[in-house]
């Protein structure tokens, strides 16, 4: 069994901010990103998720895009809602950089 699972037992809301942590650290261990991997796995971080956002995207409901610069991207647009997302917290995102393409990324 999950932590989650075990701790949705008693809180369903400390279950999700769990879940919502644990996913924030699967997109990152998907990077070479060593600093931010290491924070996140020891709690020096805390993570969110807001994967919703693509199916908002599609559903009419915002428009998050991503413009490319010399030092990366300019993000455009408005997030509804991003889950466990507080101060100093990371969280994954996709954001629209033309009618044909995504980017998925970590802020």
């Amino acid at each position: 069994m999950h932590v989650e699972e075990e701790t949705a037992k008693v809180c369903m809301t400390t279950a999700f901010c769990i879940w919502c942590h644990l996913a924030a650290l699967t997109y990152i261990l998907n990077t070479k990103n060593e600093a931010i991997i290491s924070r996140l796995l020891n709690g020096k971080l805390l993570g969110a998720s807001d994967l919703s956002n693509p199916m908002e995207y599609y559903a009419g409901l915002e428009n998050l895009s991503a413009e490319p610069t010399e030092g990366g991207y300019i993000l455009k647009g408005v997030l509804a809602s991003v889950s466990n997302l507080g101060e100093n917290h990371w969280f994954g995102l996709i954001a629209g950089i033309n009618e044909n393409k995504r980017n998925m990324g970590v802020i």
